[in-house]
């Protein structure tokens, strides 16, 4: 038997039973890390990450009624969701220093020479990640990190997809610009 779908699973959650909170925790399960790498990539820190997940989840939560299947995917509703507390703690000045994504990444065990390079790439990732406007970052880290599609980064920002095409080619640029270094670090 497949496993059930998530529009199964938040269908379950809407109704009042016991296995309410099981469909809701699979979709927890389901969704954390991918949840966690885009809110680390929009607020640099795991902390605010790790925190804005779990509004986020609480949101889905407490309003689990409201999602409709009709009007998108659940991926769709929860990055939207996680977009509009990742900018709101931003606007907020809740977004302090930044760390790095190295320490967001999970541990591994390269050699000396291979983790400088890769600490080096990663901290120039941060830097050029932190430098772009949000609404560009935003839709940079829905493309090319989370590997959403053109239409679902538009349900989730709210925005026709010929303005997320022009955001993402815009963060593009100035990504290539400011990362022309990169692969030089890696290749070293």
């Amino acid at each position: 038997m497949p496993p059930p779908t998530d529009n199964e699973l938040i269908a379950q959650t809407q109704k009042d039973c016991p296995a309410a909170r099981a469909a809701f925790a699979e979709l927890v399960r389901r969704y954390s890390p991918a949840l966690l790498r885009y809110l680390g990539n929009l607020l640099h820190r795991r902390d605010l990450a790790e925190d804005a997940a779990q509004e986020v989840f609480l949101a889905i939560w407490c309003h689990r009624a409201r999602f409709d299947p009709g009007r998108g995917s659940f991926t769709a509703w929860m990055f939207t969701i996680a977009r509009h507390r990742a900018y709101n703690q931003c606007r907020g000045g809740k977004h302090r220093q930044a760390e790095t994504a190295l320490e967001m990444a999970p541990a591994t065990q390269p050699g000396p020479h291979q983790e400088l390079a890769v600490k080096e790439a990663y901290a120039a990732l941060d830097r050029a990640l932190e430098r772009l406007p949000f609404d560009q970052r935003s839709v940079f880290v829905l493309a090319e990190i989370q590997g959403f599609a053109m239409g679902e980064i538009a349900g989730i920002e709210g925005l026709p997809v010929g303005t997320v095409k022009s955001r993402l080619a815009r963060a593009r640029r100035k990504m290539k610009t400011r990362l022309k270094r990169i692969g030089d670090l890696l290749d070293e």
